[in-house]
């Protein structure tokens, strides 16, 4: 049972990312995520009126973490984000990462910089930790917008 979502963040897809994966994760999305996340992945969802608002999906520092840290996230929560386990079959949060990476393919923004580790964020007090993804892997990176490569998104089987 994934308890964190560092127990699963070197975990591959076990899903063909064939198209059909990322129709039946945006299908998902629109049902489990929009409140929080908005439409468009970028964290305006109706949630955010009330609560700090859920990352910016295609921020940099969520592009840059293997889709088992993402599965893993979906599947035990984050720092303010509820587990989606109970509810989601094992197929439909994969569906969902194939999703997130489909939104991600425009391209990912912001900067890296700055930012401190999963588990202990500069800003301490604020929702730009944990879950938004940002940690060691993302230290160095630029300003502006990149795409995800194979390497992080686990598309290299």
């Amino acid at each position: 049972m994934v308890e964190t979502r560092e127990d699963v963040e070197d975990m591959l897809s076990p899903v063909a990312n064939d198209g059909h994966s990322a129709e039946r994760g945006a299908a998902l999305f629109g049902i489990h995520c929009v409140a929080c996340h908005g439409s468009d992945g970028r964290g305006g969802g109706k949630v955010s009126e009330k609560m700090p608002p859920a990352p910016d999906l295609r921020h940099i520092s969520i592009c840059r973490r293997t889709d088992g840290f993402i599965y893993g996230t979906i599947t035990a929560g984050g720092r303010a984000m509820p587990s989606l386990r109970e509810g989601l079959s094992t197929r439909d949060r994969w569906d969902l990462v194939s999703f997130v990476r489909e939104l991600q393919s425009a391209g990912c923004e912001g900067s890296a910089a700055g930012m401190g580790s999963a588990t202990e964020p500069d800003g301490a007090g604020t929702d730009t930790g944990e879950a938004d993804g940002t940690g060691p892997d993302t230290a160095g990176s630029e300003a502006g917008t990149v795409a995800p490569d194979a390497a992080t998104t686990g598309d290299a089987q």
